[in-house]
């Protein structure tokens, strides 16, 4: 039996419900490992496989080489190769991603631009801890970075090639590269934002804005292009969005992300920089690229990030310039929703990071206390640390603040050899349009709970034929008990699974 809390309701099957935002909680705040230098440069964070949150964090002047590298993950921080390994570094600039890998591993990347240029890479095992430094051979100058983990466990790593007029693009399996193509190069303009994501075949896909200066006028523009696996040919750049400004005018250099939406067309979050917008542009079939404003506040140079929500919906993230007030607005339907604040950060926002179930982060340094402070979804919190996430709390009518309240699902084997599972539900859940098929709703709290059987952990399903699924009131407390329809029977194996999900 697993209980699991997320699930997928066909729209047939889901009751009708008003949009209704996130409710997001504030975690403890995490006071900062010892620093060299108190300046903190870069913020990143990354959500394992368990839904639990890692931090990158690289404090210190790069110019002098007196910066250090610290991973804070599972409870404590661990000390990366920095200063010692680097110095001097007579470096401009560093980047940094952290990536979290389907096995645990934890992929810590340093990139720096200047005198000397280099990409570093540092992995954290739960088995080993933190592993060597090593080189990774991509070619760059490193003036630009972005890098997300692959479904077959490898990175992909874009970087800009010197003078920002080619973007490099490979792909990394831990130990060296494995595939690459390099772009034709831009005689004539420059990169200066890059955002890389894996397409819904595997392959990469690549957006970045190139800057062009001409007789007093710059025209930027955002481009795309995709690449399957393996890697080899150099793909063709598409033209997503351009506009175009006096020279003169400050450049606050647009920043963008991108992601797929309903795993195959590609959508990009980014900013006009003309006006500041915060814009997505979408690939549709038919149309192409179209654009749609989502917010008019000021974005600029705040940091991005485009994914799939909770509902596979597409959404965005951003930090209005100048503001500690993080917003995020979902695509529901034909239109966007309007943006919801995210209260309960009082530092900038350094890195936003989306888990496996699409619930989104976001995490910033206050330099004021030297701590992060971070905000997670409440359905998603462990507020009493007891392992049990709120919404499986709420749902299972425990105490999300009490680690000794566990009212978790009973499995049972009946005497006439049926597996069986019970569990208390808010007092008005109902069979879910009156079916028998293993699925319940909650009008009160907005939940769906379904009752699965499977053979193998790998496919699974409900029906009226497979569930006899029964509501009771006992003792003034609701209670569902599900009982598989046929006998286990000799030999075979068969497991029940109870998922929940929160209708929005």
């Amino acid at each position: 039996m697993t209980c699991l809390s997320r699930l997928f309701i066909p729209l047939a099957l889901a009751p009708p419900l008003a949009a209704a935002p996130l409710v997001y909680q504030a975690l403890p705040d995490l006071a900062l490992p010892p620093l060299t230098e108190p300046d903190a440069r870069n913020l990143s964070q990354a959500i394992d496989a368990r839904g639990k949150s890692s931090f990158l964090l690289q404090t210190g002047d790069a110019s002098d080489g007196n910066i250090q590298f610290d991973l804070w993950t599972h409870g404590a921080w661990h000390s990366l190769p920095s200063s010692t390994s680097f110095a001097p570094l007579n470096t401009s600039t560093v980047k940094t991603r952290l990536i979290a890998g389907p096995d645990g591993t934890l992929t810590s990347l340093f990139a720096f631009n200047g005198v000397i240029t280099g990409l570093y890479g540092v992995e954290w095992t739960p088995s080993g801890g933190v592993g060597p430094l090593q080189g990774i051979g991509v070619s760059g100058n490193f003036g630009l970075l972005d890098a997300t983990a692959l479904s077959d466990g490898t990175i992909a790593i874009a970087t800009t090639f010197p003078g920002d007029r080619q973007i490099s693009v490979a792909i990394w399996d831990g130990n060296s590269i494995v595939e690459s193509f390099m772009t034709t190069e831009d005689p004539d303009g420059y990169f200066d934002r890059l955002t890389v994501a894996e397409t819904s075949t595997g392959g990469v896909a690549v957006a970045a804005w190139n800057a062009v200066e001409d007789a007093g006028t710059r025209t930027r523009t955002l481009r795309y292009l995709s690449s399957a696996r393996p890697l080899s040919a150099t793909p063709s750049w598409s033209t997503v969005y351009s506009n175009s400004e006096p020279a003169s005018e400050i450049n606050f250099s647009s920043v963008a992300d991108l992601a797929m939406q309903n795993t195959t067309l590609p959508f990009i979050a980014h900013s006009n920089s003309i006006d500041d917008t915060v814009m997505v542009s979408r690939f549709t079939i038919g149309s192409g690229w179209v654009h749609d404003t989502v917010d008019a506040s000021p974005a600029r140079t705040a940091p991005f990030r485009a994914y799939l929500d909770d509902q596979d919906r597409p959404a965005v993230a951003w930090t209005p310039y100048g503001t500690f007030q993080p917003r995020s607005a979902a695509r529901n339907g034909s239109s966007w929703e309007s943006p919801q604040v995210l209260n309960g950060i009082s530092s900038s926002v350094g890195a936003f990071a989306v888990d496996a179930d699409g619930f989104l982060h976001l995490s910033g340094v206050n330099e004021s206390d030297d701590t992060i402070e971070s905000l997670s979804p409440l359905d998603t919190t462990d507020l009493d640390g007891d392992g049990i996430v709120y919404l499986l709390e709420d749902a299972l009518q425990s105490d999300p603040n009490d680690a000794s309240s566990r009212e978790l699902p009973q499995f049972d084997v009946t005497a006439s050899d049926r597996m069986a599972l019970s569990f208390e539900v808010p007092g008005d859940t109902t069979k879910l349009n009156g079916t028998e098929n293993g699925i319940l709703f909650s009008a009160s709290e907005n939940l769906i709970f379904n009752i699965q059987l499977s053979n193998e952990l790998e496919s699974w399903s409900q029906s009226s034929a497979l569930l006899d699924t029964d509501l009771f009131t006992l003792g003034g407390r609701r209670v569902v008990v599900a009982e598989q329809v046929s006998p286990i029977g000799d030999g075979a194996r068969k497991y029940m699974r109870l998922e929940v999900l929160r209708l929005r």
